[in-house]
């Protein structure tokens, strides 16, 4: 089963052992010394604010492809265009409409990749408070 270090973030198979291979650290929990547990507690505090800067940094995302799509909706309303009977006609020659095609598919990697960075970030960060609130209680 595949495990994750605390202390360094890697991860590992944790049948070979409770001993993380990259940073030699013990990962049972129980029966740590003050020190270990500060040294834990402060990688995961590390841990917590990289993951808010990065949910910081997808929600940006998130809000440039929400801003992107509505630019890109107008765009296809732009691209309609009236012909000689007064009638409008959808012309997918027309610049608007490669606009349009251009800021929706920015739009849609923009909000695909911050829903799935907010969505990890979120889980890194109530994994890195379970790990203290779980040495807390133990001390």
């Amino acid at each position: 089963m595949k495990t994750r270090c605390p202390y360094c973030g890697k991860t590992y198979d944790s049948q070979l052992g409770d001993t993380c291979p990259n940073c030699q650290h013990e990962i049972k929990i129980d029966n740590l010394s003050d020190q270990r547990i500060h040294e834990l507690h402060q990688s995961c505090h590390n841990n917590i604010r990289k993951y808010t800067d990065m949910k910081n940094n997808a929600l940006t995302f998130i809000v440039i492809g929400s801003i992107l799509l509505i630019v890109g909706m107008v765009f296809l309303f732009l691209s309609f265009r009236f012909n000689v009977r007064k009638e409008r006609v959808f012309t997918p020659s027309s610049t608007e409409f490669v606009v349009c095609v251009v800021s929706l598919a920015i739009s849609l990697f923009s909000l695909a990749f911050g829903t799935v960075r907010l969505c990890h970030s979120f889980k890194e960060v109530r994994q890195n408070r379970r790990i203290i609130q779980s040495t807390e209680l133990k001390r």
